[in-house]
């Protein structure tokens, strides 16, 4: 399973989370915990680090929340947002 576009601010979702307020922020979570929970053999999780605009991008809240039994590939910006 794939899950793309896990940067801040998409997910979660900026607009969800400004329009709902924790109740969006709760949907995304679980939104989230079902792609996690439903992937089979493997999961894979993408973000990006730039935007349409240029403006730069940290990785999603999210990966945080997964746990230590992951590999990081091609980059070490997860490990370092989550240290924080």
């Amino acid at each position: 399973m794939f899950v793309a576009g896990l940067s801040q601010h998409e997910f979660p979702s900026y607009r969800s989370i400004a329009d709902r307020g924790e109740d969006g922020a709760k949907e995304e979570l679980r939104l989230f915990y079902v792609a996690v929970t439903r992937a089979r053999n493997s999961l894979i999780l993408t973000g990006h680090a730039r935007s349409d605009h240029g403006k730069v991008r940290q990785p999603s809240e999210y990966f945080c929340l997964i746990g230590d039994n992951w590999v990081e590939v091609d980059s070490r910006a997860i490990t370092r947002a989550c240290r924080r």
